[in-house]
């Protein structure tokens, strides 16, 4: 690896675009505190960074990433995480509305997904338990 390069990331989400060709891949990452990133380069390839690692010194830590392979232009636009109740609350805003995961703490637990659109109308909700 050269031109590394390490760096506290600003509160919130952290985004990173990748391009290879037509090819890219949208990283969006919400960042805890006390988060450090490291970008690098990887000789073999052309891109200016080609590496990023995320790290936290820390007992525990949650992160939340959205990868959003794409060509032309992304539709995710933002991404949040919080907790209610003890679960994690993933929104992820694109383009055609609003995706909001719940996710239970418990690792047997449900996941729901509810699907808002533009107007914030749900159009999709959905239930899972793990292993179901």
């Amino acid at each position: 690896m050269t031109a590394i390069r390490r760096g506290t990331p600003p509160a919130g989400t952290f985004q990173a675009d990748f391009t290879e060709g037509e090819n890219s891949l949208r990283l969006l990452q919400v960042q805890p505190d006390g988060g450090e990133l490291i970008l690098a380069k990887d000789p073999k390839k052309k891109a200016d960074t080609s590496v990023c690692i995320a790290r936290r010194r820390a007992t525990a830590s949650r992160w939340v990433t959205v990868l959003e392979p794409h060509k032309g232009t992304p539709r995710v636009t933002a991404v949040s995480a919080g907790e209610e109740d003890g679960a994690l609350i993933v929104t992820v805003t694109h383009r055609d509305g609003l995706d909001t995961f719940t996710i239970d703490a418990d690792p047997d637990g449900e996941i729901e997904l509810v699907r808002e659109g533009p107007a914030g109308a749900v159009i999709v909700s959905e239930q899972a338990r793990a292993g179901s």
